[in-house]
């Protein structure tokens, strides 16, 4: 089965009320959470991983994203989808060794960051 045809509330089976008066970011929230997964943007795992939302389900697809350009830009500055990912807590990184490998190869192979990312990735080891 392919679950990138799939909603995160799909797969997570919990289906949110709509917000009657919610922000903006939690507007967003409630909209992604039921858009399928292939048609997510970069922005859309920005704001999604940046609310640590279906974190399970966006972090395999962002990885796979920051494997080819780390740097790649949501809709905000260069980075920012690396921030996004690089700013989760320690404990998700301790529950997901793996991804934590490939995360740390990801930053490993940047050159030069930019100066929006040098605060949240030195020393990167969340563990």
């Amino acid at each position: 089965m392919n679950k990138n045809g799939n909603t995160i509330e799909q797969l997570e089976q919990v289906f949110w009320s709509e917000p009657e008066d919610g922000s903006y970011v939690m507007r967003s929230c409630y909209d992604l959470r039921k858009k399928p997964l292939e048609e997510f943007t970069v922005e859309n795992l920005r704001v999604m991983i940046g609310q640590q939302e279906g974190l399970k389900y966006l972090i395999p697809i962002a990885l796979k994203e920051l494997s080819k350009n780390p740097l790649l830009e949501a809709d905000c500055y260069e980075g920012d989808l690396l921030r996004a990912v690089l700013n989760l807590p320690p404990k998700f990184w301790k529950n997901h060794p793996d991804w934590k490998k490939e995360m740390e190869q990801i930053v490993r192979a940047i050159p030069s960051l930019p100066k929006e990312l040098k605060d949240v990735s030195a020393g990167w080891s969340p563990c």
